[in-house]
């Protein structure tokens, strides 16, 4: 029996529960300690913030969260990243429903503690993203040579 990828279970209309990988999504989703069940997409679509896995042009999957979207991309962001990655929406291919960590499932659409933390998050974003700026500068500044004059 052939083995199928998860990309190719959700692009065939099945469910998928899957480990995460990857640091892009901490703390809420930890490297290879946590499970997300995963439904394809459907007539109901996405909305913001939901946790979308997509395909990139060069085939590597992604599980990042979804923070703004046009009639032709969706815009993706992991929770501990600063960058913003451009999609089309035919890339998309399932949305997280459950999150299994710590011994405990966490249902995404009715879970208050999970949506408090999403909005936490995404309210600090511009707070986090300054603090990183000025702490990448200041390694910038450190690691420069001094000259003498």
């Amino acid at each position: 029996m052939r083995k199928t990828s998860p990309v190719e279970e959700l692009r065939a209309g099945r469910s998928v529960v899957i480990y995460t990988v990857g640091d892009s999504m901490q703390p809420l989703l930890a490297e290879r300690t946590t499970h997300v069940h995963l439904r394809p997409l459907d007539e109901r679509g996405l909305k913001l913030l939901d946790i979308v896995l997509y395909v990139r042009d060069n085939g590597q999957t992604v599980l990042h969260r979804l923070v703004h979207m046009d009639d032709t991309h969706y815009y993706m962001r992991g929770d501990s990243t600063y960058g913003l990655e451009s999609i089309r929406h035919d890339q998309a291919v399932g949305v997280a429903v459950r999150i299994y960590r710590k011994g405990e499932q966490i249902d995404v659409e009715t879970d208050r503690r999970y949506q408090a933390y999403v909005s936490r998050r995404m309210r600090s974003y511009p707070i986090r993203y300054l603090a990183v700026r000025v702490k990448w500068k200041l390694q910038r500044m450190l690691k420069r040579p001094r000259t003498r004059k």
